[in-house]
């Protein structure tokens, strides 16, 4: 636990203090593309350190120093590897188109699956709401006719699990302690991702003019900073710029999920199955949580050894064998007599036990459950009449699960058993197993795996998320630039240079300093400038119009007006379907809850 805290953190500081000295580190300008005829340099001495800046609800620091860095990756390729960087970054524009497809679908899919798990947990709380109420109309019927109390269970079954689609909160759906580890493996997914948009954009000639790090709502992010000069790249290459940050993301997938199915991980794991499952995760909402931990042999559950081949922990969890049937505990008779009667307190640390045999001469009693239940069971009967077998009452839901004595040294060469009581499926719902153990340094191996998947996760999701088109996401970008593509290739005349009196196609960002060059922010430059073209289709238009030219200006403004209507449409609906899909699994954490 403590290395899943200590080596994140050591590597965000390292990786904090790269970036802190990255102002101060010698510039690599000696082969540097030209910039682009309509790029305006910074100057020298504009944002070469570091700058802070505030928002409403967030801060950013950001930084020019890095401005060259994307450059000086493409000059040294040549031009045969600036070539083939092109044609990298066209397979991405396709591969990004797909992918847009695939996060819309998916995104449909997870609205769907969230809502019929919440319809379901609805339907079962309603069952279990009746039931309760029939319980009690039973109980008080049987009080009235003098025949004593009855308890009826009829609780209907819900899991923690299902849902589609789960968001990571950690906390709640992952330990607070993979926090670190999560908030590294994010930060690297957007580093590399800005970088796709950077060197995208300098095989184009067009150099960045910033990189700023950001804390929106407590979520870091990073993002890449570009001049005007972008809003008049041909359209094949704002695609390609669109779609090279999620492009990267994807690589890092892939490669990742390359690496883990070439067999690498057998030089770091075993095969464990023989002993017994490796405990993988645990659910932080699971009670389990604070008494089970990653890397734990677990080799029996209520005495059903598990290391016997095939999935035994499954089978047994959500069935209805009792492991133990006709098996129990040998206590002395005059001892176990002497015990109170139920109802057990349980603040008393006891519980109810009944005689497996010889149920005339003796009732349940109220037995505290250490030592007893840390001994393996026994058959019955016991060896003499002086001893009595005994067994917690299956009222108790009380279920054993056994750890190896190599993990809990401290608990003796038998090792640890850990009582829970409730029904077994929760431990199914809430206990991530597998056959897997480490065979050395268990604690470093695991963690880097964990970060390795974080890594692959994350690196999926910002691909998906980032092509769907919402509004200031790469998605957006493309959809509107497939459109204008699809536009021209209809007939339409190509968009001319903006009319004499009409204001530059650009976008500043807000506190820029005024020495500076008129820049966009990546992450909102083509929605900003979308605006624009739309003023000047509109404006141009009007011009036609009024000054007896061509109708090509009015041509322009209706293309403008149905392409910005498709896509606000369609930016609108994915805002919905993202909101119904957080309200979903808000609505289903309260009903879990609950």
């Amino acid at each position: 636990m403590l290395l899943e805290v200590l080596l994140p953190l050591i590597a965000l500081s390292l990786l904090f203090y790269l970036f802190h000295r990255l102002p101060s580190l010698p510039k690599l300008r000696s082969k540097v593309l030209p910039s682009h005829r309509l790029t305006q340099p910074l100057q020298a001495s504009d944002g070469s350190g570091w700058n802070l800046e505030f928002g409403r609800f967030s801060v950013s620091v950001w930084t020019a120093a890095a401005n060259h860095i994307p450059a000086w990756i493409v000059t040294r390729r040549g031009q045969k590897g600036q070539a083939a960087l092109k044609q990298f970054y066209d397979i991405g524009a396709v591969c990004g188109t797909a992918g847009a497809a695939v996060g819309v679908l998916g995104t449909l899919w997870a609205v769907a699956a969230v809502w019929k798990e919440v319809w379901r947990e609805v339907s079962a709380h309603a069952e279990e709401k009746g039931a309760t109420e029939a319980a009690h109309l039973v109980k008080r019927a049987m009080e009235g006719a003098g025949a004593g109390t009855a308890a009826v269970a009829a609780a209907a079954q819900t899991s923690s699990s299902g849902g589609g689609l789960q968001p990571i909160i950690p906390g709640i759906t992952v330990p607070l302690a993979h926090l670190p580890t999560l908030v590294l493996a994010l930060v690297l997914n957007q580093l590399l991702h800005e970088l796709g948009h950077a060197v995208a954009a300098a095989l184009d000639e067009v150099q960045m003019t910033r990189l700023t790090f950001s804390l929106h709502a407590m979520v870091p992010s990073a993002t890449v900073t570009f001049p005007s000069s972008v809003d008049v790249l041909p359209a094949r290459s704002k695609i390609r710029l669109a779609t090279s940050g999620p492009l990267h993301n994807l690589v890092i997938y892939l490669s990742l999920w390359l690496l883990a199915s070439s067999g690498v991980g057998r030089l770091f794991w075993r095969n464990r199955s023989d002993r017994g499952v490796i405990v993988q995760s645990v659910n932080p909402m699971s009670p389990l949580f604070n008494h089970l931990s990653p890397g734990d042999l677990i080799t029996h559950v209520d005495d059903v050894f598990l290391g016997e081949g095939g999935d035994a922990w499954a089978s047994y969890l959500s069935g209805s064998e009792i492991g133990d049937e006709g098996m129990g505990w040998c206590v002395d008779r005059a001892v176990y007599n002497a015990m109170s009667a139920p109802p057990c307190s349980p603040e008393s640390g006891t519980v109810k036990f009944e005689p497996v045999e010889d149920r005339e001469n003796a009732s349940p009693r109220c037995v505290a459950t250490h030592p007893i239940l840390h001994i393996p069971a026994s058959p019955c009967p016991c060896p003499s009449n002086r001893w009595i077998c005994v067994h917690p009452s299956h009222t108790e839901e009380i279920v054993r699960i056994r750890l190896a004595g190599e993990k809990r040294r401290d608990q003796g060469s038998d090792g640890a058993v850990v009582l829970f009581s409730g029904d077994r499926k929760e431990i199914l719902d809430g206990v991530v197993v597998g056959v897997m153990g480490a065979r050395f340094m268990g604690g470093l191996v695991r963690w880097y795996t964990m970060f390795l998947q974080y890594m692959s996760t994350i690196a999926l999701s910002l691909f998906l998320i980032n092509l769907l088109p919402l509004p200031h996401a790469d998605g957006s970008s493309l959809l509107r630039y497939l459109l204008h593509l699809y536009s021209r290739r209809g007939g339409a005349a190509p968009p001319s240079s903006p009319p004499t009196g009409t204001r530059p196609l650009q976008a500043t960002l807000n506190n820029a300093p005024s020495k500076s060059a008129p820049s966009i922010n990546l992450s909102r430059q083509y929605e900003l400038n979308s605006d624009d073209e739309d003023e000047y289709g509109e404006e141009g238009g009007r011009r036609g119009e009024s000054g007896g030219a061509s109708g090509g200006g009015s041509s322009g403004k209706k293309e403008d007006a149905w392409k910005r209507r498709v896509r606000r449409a369609v930016e609108g609906t994915m805002v919905g379907c993202v909101a119904a899909w957080l309200a979903g699994w808000a609505v289903l954490a309260l009903l879990r809850s609950s």
